[in-house]
C-alpha cells in the first residue's frame, strides 16, 4: 500500500500553509493548528500523542443519552486491535489466546525488524498504532464457529487467484485505473472496516434522525440516516455503499448496500466482487469507554455464507486531523513509474 500519511502527522516543510481546523467532539468545539503542504510531508514526533491505550482513553461522559432520548454514541473511538480476522491455525480451535500468549505479540509488536533487500524501508514502529486485544480472542470472527471465513464461491477463487497472480507479477497496473482503490485514495478500511497499522479511529457525531461516522484513514465520511427512509436505487453504487440506520432499544442497526463494483474489502485481503453484499452493523454503547461493535456480511459471489465478526470500539483521545490523501499522493506517480519501467525491462529481454 501507498504510505499517505495519515493521523498525528503534521507536515513540517518550507513554504507550508497553517489551517486552523475546527474539531467537534462530544458538542464541544476544539480548535487544532495543522500545517499543510503542497509538496512531500514530513513526519513529527506528535503521532506518539494519540496512540490508543488505557491511560489516553476519553474522559467518561456523564450522560450516555442524548438530549432528544437515543442512546449517545458520540465520540473518537479507536478499532485498532491484535486480534486477528481469522483464527490462526496453529491455536486449533481456541477461542482466546494465553495471557503469555498476547504479551509475546505485544512484545513482538515493539521491535522494530531491517527492510528485506531492495527494499527502501517504511515507518518504523514509533508509527504504528496497531492497539491491543484485551478480550484475547483468537479471531474476530465469531461465526462460523470455527473462526475462519467461509469457502470461497467458484467467483471469489477467481478474484483471489488473480490478485494473487498481480501482486506475484510485481503489481503492474496499466494505468491509473487499475491501482488499487487505496492507492487511488478513494477507500482503504471499508465498510464494515478491518483495520490495519494506523488510523484506525472513528468520529461518531448523532442529531435527531442521523448519524453521522467520520473514518479517519482517507476521511470518509458516512452518514447514516435513521428516519425510516429506504436505501438508494438499485441503479446507484457508492464506494462505501448506501446506508440506513434504526434503532433496536439501545443498539443502532446498521445495513449496507449498494457498493460499487469495484469496492475492495479486507476479507482477508483487498478484495473486489460485493457489488450485491449486504452488511449489517450493530453498535452498542456498553460503558463511558466501550461500544460492542459487530457486523454480518453476506455476501453471495465471494463467499459460499454470511460470516459474523466482533470488534469493540474503545475511547481515545482526539483530535482527528485530516487524512490529506490526494495532496500527497507521490506514490501513485512511483508505482506507475515503476510499472512501465518493469514493462520495458521485460520487453527488452524478449528481443
Amino acid at each position: 500500500m501507498s504510505q499517505h500519511g495519515g493521523r498525528s502527522v503534521m507536515t513540517s516543510v518550507v513554504g507550508a500553509v497553517f489551517l486552523t481546523v475546527p474539531i467537534m467532539a462530544h458538542g464541544q468545539s476544539s480548535t487544532a493548528t495543522v500545517e499543510r503542504s503542497t509538496s512531500r510531508t514530513t513526519a513529527s514526533a506528535q503521532a506518539s500523542a494519540t496512540k490508543t491505550s488505557p491511560a489516553k482513553r476519553a474522559a467518561p461522559r456523564a450522560t450516555m443519552k442524548t438530549p432528544w432520548g437515543e442512546p449517545d454514541l458520540q465520540g473518537i473511538w479507536s478499532y485498532a486491535t491484535l486480534t486477528p480476522l481469522e483464527r490462526p491455525k496453529a491455536v486449533g480451535d481456541r477461542e482466546f489466546f494465553t495471557d503469555e500468549e498476547m504479551q509475546k505479540q505485544q512484545a513482538a509488536l515493539s521491535v522494530d525488524r531491517p527492510p528485506r533487500k531492495g527494499d527502501p524501508g517504511t515507518y518504523n514502529r514509533f508509527w504504528f498504532d496497531q492497539g491491543r486485544a484485551p478480550s484475547r480472542r483468537t479471531s474476530q470472527i465469531i461465526d462460523p464457529p470455527d473462526g475462519r471465513l467461509p469457502a470461497l464461491t467458484p467467483r471469489g477463487q477467481a478474484i483471489v487467484a488473480r490478485r494473487n497472480a498481480w501482486r506475484a507479477d510485481g503489481y503492474r497496473p496499466a494505468d491509473w485505473l487499475e491501482l488499487q482503490t487505496d492507492d487511488r485514495c478513494i477507500m482503504y478500511h471499508g465498510v464494515p472496516p478491518q483495520p490495519s497499522g494506523y488510523n484506525n479511529t472513528y468520529q461518531i457525531f448523532q442529531a435527531p434522525g442521523l448519524v453521522a461516522i467520520l473514518d479517519e484513514n482517507i476521511h470518509h465520511v458516512r452518514l447514516i440516516h435513521t428516519d425510516g427512509r429506504p436505501h438508494i436505487g438499485k441503479n446507484i453504487s457508492q464506494w462505501n455503499g448506501d446506508s440506513v440506520g434504526r434503532w433496536e432499544g439501545d443498539t443502532l442497526v446498521v445495513q449496507t448496500t449498494n457498493y460499487h463494483p469495484q469496492t475492495e474489502l479486507r476479507f482477508p485481503q483487498q478484495l473486489e466482487g460485493f457489488e450485491n453484499a449486504v452488511a449489517v452493523e450493530r453498535f452498542r454503547r456498553v460503558d463511558a469507554t466501550t461500544i460492542d461493535y459487530r457486523f454480518t456480511v453476506d455476501a453471495p459471489d465471494v463467499f459460499t455464507r454470511p460470516f459474523t465478526a466482533v470488534l469493540p470500539l474503545a475511547a481515545t483521545e482526539g483530535p482527528l486531523f485530516e487524512y490529506a490523501c490526494h495532496e500527497g499522493n507521490h506514490s501513485m506517480i512511483g508505482i506507475l513509474r515503476g510499472a512501465r519501467l518493469l514493462d520495458q525491462e521485460a520487453a527488452k529481454s524478449q528481443k
